[in-house]
């Protein structure tokens, strides 16, 4: 793997936790349903599958915000 595919790799990570993180804050602070589905309509950009981030959602928050998650998810 050359030293540039290394590092765009490492970068779309990056983003795609990042994503993940703001989702987490987006839902603790209580913000709308449509921006949380902005943020789900890049995070499925991302090829993330749905029982993932409700995963992530449930151990960093609690099981509420990941069945908000995932009925939001189900709109995209």
């Amino acid at each position: 793997m050359s030293e540039d595919t290394t590092h765009n790799t490492v970068n779309k990570t990056l983003w795609s936790d990042t994503l993940i993180e703001m989702l987490i804050v987006a839902l603790k602070k209580n913000k709308s349903d449509d921006q949380i589905l902005e943020l789900l309509k890049d995070i499925r950009a991302k090829k993330f599958e749905a029982r993932y981030v409700t995963g992530k959602i449930r151990k960093e928050l609690d099981d509420a915000s990941a069945e908000r998650v995932k009925t939001l998810m189900r709109k995209l």
